[in-house]
């Protein structure tokens, strides 16, 4: 649950890009947006979603944005709050 502290998520996707082999798995265990916590709990370089957390498409997007990945599978109801979602590593 660190991908919604990320500051820059395009270049940190591309760096994990980079570090799996092809046709690798990322798989990113995170929760919906929760109002207020985000003034406490998130960097306030990280982009604006709506709380501290991710919504799910918001983190769909921009993972396979840029071409780097495909969306593999999601659970919306992994432990608690958290969802999972997985992604394949494209070839290029």
């Amino acid at each position: 649950t660190v991908y919604h502290h990320f500051t820059s998520p395009p270049k940190m996707v591309a760096a994990l890009y980079q570090s799996l082999k092809p046709q690798g798995r990322l798989a990113i265990i995170e929760f919906e947006p929760r109002g207020i916590w985000r003034w406490f709990s998130v960097p306030h370089e990280t982009p604006e979603r709506g709380g501290h957390g991710v919504p799910m498409e918001m983190l769909r997007r921009e993972v396979t944005q840029d071409g780097l990945f495909r969306h593999v599978s999601t659970v919306d109801s992994w432990v608690g709050s958290l969802y999972l979602m997985v992604f394949q590593r494209n070839q290029r």
